[in-house]
């Protein structure tokens, strides 16, 4: 159901691939204007489906790509809109209360400073109709995500410790605080983290191409328990700039600054404007360039 366009490294799925012209038919095997002829909102009323995994996605991208208006920007405040109204006049019940929770967590990921009022106003509306253990969890996390959005952080959060490569110790408000003029973009990683290491890797290219259009400064801070793995990492990626602005997060069982971000996974990404508040606590990868272009753009 997905692909991985090249240019952004953005998972796409079929569907918007389809309906935004980027598959290369030049010999015209699909007719676009036919290719879904016969499709209906009546083949997605299927209660009996509710726990497939593929009949999830397939409902929540043929809502997105092929039911609503397809002139609406993907993941823009008017699409979500469009999305909410379309599924309140066509669903109901336990299918209603899927599609919702799947716009809520899809829009959290992708668009979540655009939409943080729709965000908001639809968990208040749907918080008490949801009864599925799954989606009062993602629900909760949403809301935890939401919390940082335009944040301030404490002084026991800026006063946080951490090393360089050098060895100095040195705290979280001397790298956050130094240069109004740049936004700030953390990256939480560890040097046994494949996820990490790989989108350090194939990332590199959006950074590049960030940096030109963005006053950014990239931080990169380990959450390793042992030194000497952190430093040796670290110079292995020596050529994807990670030598530059490398910092360990000193003791991060109880640093103030991961219980303060909920740092429970990695790769994790928060991103701190130019005003020193906490844009986005959890931003898409850099790899994924046009959204996380979209985030920089909702940002003082």
């Amino acid at each position: 159901m997905f692909l991985k366009q090249k240019k952004n490294n953005r998972p796409k799925s079929i569907l918007e691939i389809l309906k935004n012209r980027e598959y290369n038919d030049k010999e015209g095997l699909i007719d676009f204007n036919n290719y879904f002829d016969g499709i209906i909102i009546n083949d997605f009323k299927r209660p009996d489906l509710i726990n497939n995994n593929f009949f999830k996605t397939c409902l929540e991208n043929y809502i997105r790509y092929y039911f609503v208006d397809n002139n609406l920007d993907d993941f823009s405040s008017d699409k979500f809109i469009a999305e909410k109204e379309f599924i309140i006049k066509n669903f109901n019940g336990e299918l209603e209360h899927l599609a919702i929770a799947r716009l809520i967590a899809s829009y959290n990921v992708f668009a979540r400073e655009e939409n943080v009022y729709n965000l908001k106003t639809l968990i208040k509306e749907y918080r008490h109709n949801f009864t599925r253990s799954s989606y009062i969890e993602k629900i909760k996390e949403v809301e935890e995500d939401l919390k940082f959005v335009n944040g301030i952080m404490s002084d026991a959060v800026l006063n946080s410790k951490l090393i360089n490569l050098k060895g100095d110790t040195i705290q979280v408000k001397d790298l956050v605080i130094k240069d109004n003029n740049k936004i700030k973009v953390i990256d939480f990683w560890a040097s046994w983290c494949n996820p990490c290491i790989n989108e350090v890797m194939i990332g590199m290219e959006s950074r590049i191409e960030l940096n030109k259009n963005y006053d950014i400064e990239w931080l990169y801070f380990s959450i390793d328990k042992v030194e000497n793995k952190w430093k040796k990492k670290s110079n292995e990626l020596r050529e994807y700039g990670l030598t530059k602005n490398q910092y360990l997060v000193l003791t991060p069982e109880t640093s103030e600054l991961i219980s303060f971000l909920n740092v429970k996974t990695i790769p994790r990404y928060v991103i701190i404007g130019k005003n020193g508040l906490i844009a986005t606590g959890d931003a898409v990868r850099p790899s994924y360039k046009e959204l996380f272009e979209k985030m920089l753009n909702n940002i003082n």
